[in-house]
C-alpha cells in the first residue's frame, strides 16, 4: 500500500575535505556528545554549545560579527516601536491574543529593515561571504563563501529544494524566531543564527520540518508526522491551553522539539570522556549546565506538552476505534460508537490527498490524517460513495487504526522519556551541588542516557511510516 524509499541526504562539503553525503535522519553522538541532523562531519560545527567553546574565530570574522551586532541593534528600536503599534492595533479592534491579526510592517519598519539587511551583507563581504539582497521582499540570502551557514543553506536547497534566507519582516509579522514555510519552500533563519553566522537549534529544527515536508509530499513515505491535533470542528482553537499551540500542530513537531533537547545537551558527553576518576572544574560546570537545559526542556510547554496533550487524545480516539461499530453519519461522515466520528474530506490540487478527520464530542481538538497513497484514497472514497460499510470497516480498521494506536504509543514513549529526564536532571543538580564526585558522574551518566534514548527514538521515528 505504501512506497518505501531511501532517506533523503545531504551533501555538504568541509573547508579542506572532499564531500560528505549523508542520510538527514541519522543522529549521530560525537566526541561533543550532541546530535546533528545534516552530516556527522559537521555536527560539532553545528552545535552551539561546541561552537562558543572551541570555535576559532579569525579577526575578520570576529569583526564581521561585531557589525551584524551593531546592526541588528539599530533596528531593534524600530522593531519595538512597530511591535507597541501592533499591541495597540490589536487592543483597539478588541482582538483577543490568541486570534489572528494582520498588521503589515509600516514603512519606518521597511526602511530600517533594509537598512539592516546592507549593514550585514556588507558586514558578511569583509569575512568573505557573499549575500545577496531581494528588496522587494526585504529578504537577505547568503550565497558563497566558506563558512558554514552558507554550507547549510547549499544543502537544504540542493537536497530539500527549501530556499533559506532571512527575512526579518516575515519573523516580525509571523512571531516566530524561524519558520519553515511550505510553498514556496522556504527556511527562515533565525536573528541568532544571522547574528553567530552559524546554524542554530532554530535552524536545525526547521530544516527537520523540511526534510519531513520532503518525505511525505515527494518520496511518498506516509509516516504519522504528517498528521496534525487540531481544534474541533466549529472552533479557532483549543480550549485547553496545555501547550504553546492554541491552534493545532503538526505530530513531527514532537520530534522537532526533542531534537532540540538533544543538541542542547551541553558538554555533557564530552565531560563525561575528559575522565571521571577526579573531576575538573570544567567537567563540574558542564554537568551543572546540562543539568540545567535539560531540566529546562523537559519543562517546556513545547516538547513535553505537546506529546502529554497527543497521547492522552490519541487514547481516546484508539479506545473509540477499537469498538470497530462504523455506521454511516450525516453529510458524508462515518459514526463510530456514539462519539467519534469520522469526515472523508478529498483535497485536490497539486498536493491531491485524502484528509481524515477524526472528532470526538468530549474533546476540544481533532485528529486529521493524510492520506497520500492514491489507490488508498480511491478506495475510500469509492466506498464512502457507495455507502460500502463492510470495505469503509475494513478500511478504518487497516489503516486509519493503526495510525491512531502508533501516534499514541510513541506520544506516551516521548512523553515518558521527558519525565525520567526531568528526575535525571534532578539527580545531577543536586549531586553536582553535594560536591561527591562519583554520585555526580552517576547521575551525568544517568541523564546523558536518558538523553541517548530520545535521540534513538526520534531517529527511528522519521523513518518508520
Amino acid at each position: 500500500m505504501f512506497r518505501r524509499t531511501a532517506p533523503i541526504t545531504l551533501a555538504v562539503r568541509i573547508a579542506g575535505t572532499s564531500s560528505v553525503t549523508a542520510p538527514m535522519t541519522q543522529q549521530v553522538d560525537d566526541a561533543a556528545g550532541d546530535v546533528g541532523t545534516v552530516a556527522p562531519a559537521i555536527v560539532r560545527e553545528l552545535a552551539p554549545w561546541y561552537g562558543k567553546r572551541h570555535a576559532k574565530t579569525d579577526a575578520r570574522q570576529a569583526k564581521a560579527l561585531d557589525a551584524i551586532e551593531a546592526a541588528f541593534s539599530a533596528y531593534q528600536p524600530v522593531l519595538d516601536a512597530w511591535k507597541a503599534e501592533k499591541k495597540a492595533a490589536r487592543a483597539a479592534a478588541k482582538i483577543d491574543e490568541d486570534d489572528d491579526f494582520d498588521f503589515a510592517a509600516t514603512p519606518a519598519l521597511r526602511a530600517a529593515a533594509l537598512a539592516m539587511l546592507d549593514a550585514i551583507a556588507a558586514a558578511a563581504k569583509t569575512a568573505g561571504i557573499t549575500a545577496t539582497i531581494d528588496r522587494t521582499a526585504c529578504r537577505l540570502a547568503f550565497v558563497s563563501g566558506d563558512n558554514l551557514l552558507v554550507r547549510f543553506t547549499q544543502a537544504v536547497l540542493g537536497s530539500l529544494k527549501t530556499t533559506v534566507v532571512f527575512s526579518p519582516l516575515e519573523l516580525a509579522e509571523r512571531g516566530s524566531n524561524g519558520t519553515f514555510i511550505h510553498s514556496p519552500r522556504t527556511l527562515l533563519l533565525s536573528e541568532l543564527g544571522v547574528k553567530t553566522l552559524r546554524p542554530q537549534t532554530t535552524e536545525l529544527h526547521e530544516s527537520r520540518h523540511a526534510y519531513h515536508f520532503a518525505l511525505h509530499r515527494e518520496r511518498d513515505m506516509p509516516t504519522i508526522l504528517d498528521a496534525r491535533l487540531v481544534p474541533a470542528y466549529g472552533k479557532k482553537r483549543f480550549t485547553t491551553r496545555k501547550s504553546g499551540y492554541k491552534k493545532g500542530f503538526s505530530v513531527d513537531e514532537l520530534v522537532t522539539f526533542s531534537l532540540q533537547t538533544v543538541q542542547d545537551r551541553g558538554g555533557l558527553s564530552l565531560a563525561l570522556r575528559d575522565g571521571t576518576k577526579t573531576l575538573s572544574a570544567v567537567q563540574k560546570r558542564a554537568f551543572v549546565d546540562a543539568a540545567a537545559r535539560a531540566k529546562k526542556h523537559s519543562e517546556t510547554r513545547h516538547g513535553p506538552s505537546l506529546a502529554a496533550q497527543l497521547s492522552a487524545e490519541a487514547r481516546t480516539y484508539e479506545d473509540a476505534l477499537a469498538l470497530g461499530a462504523v455506521t454511516l453519519g450525516a453529510k458524508g461522515t462515518l459514526a463510530i460508537a456514539a462519539d467519534l466520528e469520522i469526515a472523508l474530506e478529498p483535497q485536490t490540487g497539486a498536493d491531491a490527498h485524502l484528509r481524515v478527520r477524526l472528532g470526538n464530542k468530549t474533546l476540544s481538538t481533532a485528529l486529521r490524517l493524510h492520506v497520500r497513497d492514491a489507490a488508498t484514497r480511491r478506495a475510500f472514497e469509492d466506498a464512502s460513495a457507495q455507502g460500502d460499510l463492510a470495505t469503509l470497516r475494513t478500511l478504518v480498521a487497516s489503516v486509519v487504526a493503526p495510525w491512531v494506536t502508533e501516534m499514541h504509543r510513541f506520544a506516551a514513549e516521548v512523553t515518558a522519556i521527558y519525565a525520567r529526564i526531568a528526575k535525571a536532571a534532578a539527580a545531577l543538580a543536586a549531586a553536582a551541588a553535594g560536591g561527591d564526585d562519583p554520585t555526580t558522574v552517576a547521575a551525568a551518566r544517568t541523564l546523558e542516557r536518558e538523553l541517548s534514548k530520545l535521540a534513538t527514538t526520534i531517529r527511528s521515528r522519521s523513518l518508520r511510516r
